[in-house]
């Protein structure tokens, strides 16, 4: 896992800190999409578990926040969209704007299909696809 970390930090320029929050994030999420199906990132990323516990607060706030109570005003609870808001308002929180989501994904999917469980590294691009800000 501290390998991924430092990938992170040095391709993005961010702290080691920033790269575990934000990796934390995002895994946590497409944890909630996947299901099941996340053991296998699970087996592929030891120490992820803890990466993931080290995320900061999913509680939106902010315009964040006002975008998620405006969407489910209008019945518009799109769950995907409600985690990708989740994520950027943890980003926020990290000090790392919500377009760096996406700098994050090529980043990790490149190591996962170097790992030891490449099929992790598709199931991953598929659901982190989503996350477009």
């Amino acid at each position: 896992m501290n390998e991924l970390i430092k990938a992170l930090a040095s391709n993005l320029n961010i702290s080691d800190a920033q790269a575990n929050g934000g990796l934390g994030a995002i895994m946590t999420a497409a944890q909630k999409i996947m299901g099941n199906d996340f053991s296998q990132v699970l087996t592929a990323l030891p120490g992820l578990s803890q990466t993931m516990e080290q995320a900061p607060s999913s509680e939106s706030s902010g315009l964040m926040g006002t975008l998620s109570g405006v969407m489910s005003a209008f019945g518009k609870n799109d769950s995907t969209l409600a985690l990708v808001t989740q994520v950027a308002s943890q980003f926020k929180t990290l000090g790392l704007e919500p377009s760096m989501i996406s700098q994050f994904l090529p980043v990790v999917v490149g190591f996962l299909k170097n790992s030891s469980n490449p099929g992790a590294a598709d199931l991953i691009q598929k659901v982190v696809s989503q996350f477009k800000i």
